[in-house]
């Protein structure tokens, strides 16, 4: 797995329109959520990447400062105890990656 985030960051380095971000640390997700292996090797290579900015539809795959719980960027005014309704406990280990900088986010 390794071996292959390694070569799609290399590749997409290379595509026009694409900007791969310096590595500047690795997202911590909070105790009880692993950060999968892949996404680790993805940061340990860059601090993510600006896809087709200058489109209609731009992208950024976020840095590790931004790597929140997505939660938190969707219920911003919810009182924290709201939030952990057991209804909601799923998706207290979802966590953005990706942001379109119009407010939606993928996780």
């Amino acid at each position: 797995m390794r071996d292959e985030i390694e070569k799609l960051v290399a590749e997409l380095s290379q595509k026009p329109g694409i900007l791969v971000l310096p590595p500047n640390g690795v997202p911590r997700p909070k105790s009880e959520d692993a950060l999968p292996a892949d996404l680790q090797r993805f940061y340990e290579l860059c601090a993510g990447m600006s896809l087709f900015p200058d489109s209609d539809y731009p992208a950024r795959i976020v840095g590790p400062d931004e790597f929140v719980q997505t939660n938190h960027l969707l219920l911003p005014d919810q009182e924290e105890e709201a939030l952990q309704d057991p209804s909601m406990e799923r998706s207290w280990h979802w966590y953005a990656v990706v942001s379109d900088e119009k407010g939606d986010y993928i996780s």
